[in-house]
């Protein structure tokens, strides 16, 4: 068992070294290409507009929101049969 001496210092060491690592990116934190951007932004607003048209996501005041998961998707809804 470490003493309770022993444990700060451990404790400590780890925050310097915490410290020194921030300038480093973290794993899985790699920046994306300007095009994967813009193409994610354009899916996340259309999906945003779909569920608003469909009452999927619902607008209650300013700053407070609704998400009913009972109401099916648009995209998910089997295309129209021609008659």
């Amino acid at each position: 068992m470490t003493s309770y001496k022993e444990h700060l210092k451990r404790r400590a060491e780890f925050r310097r070294r915490l410290l020194r690592a921030k300038d480093r990116r973290q794993p899985g934190r790699r920046p994306r290409n300007p095009t994967s951007e813009r193409i994610l932004s354009q899916l996340m607003v259309a999906r945003y507009r779909r569920w608003l048209a469909s009452g999927r996501l619902e607008r209650l005041g300013p700053r407070r929101w609704r998400f009913n998961p009972n109401i099916p998707d648009l995209a998910d809804a089997p295309p129209d049969t021609p008659k």
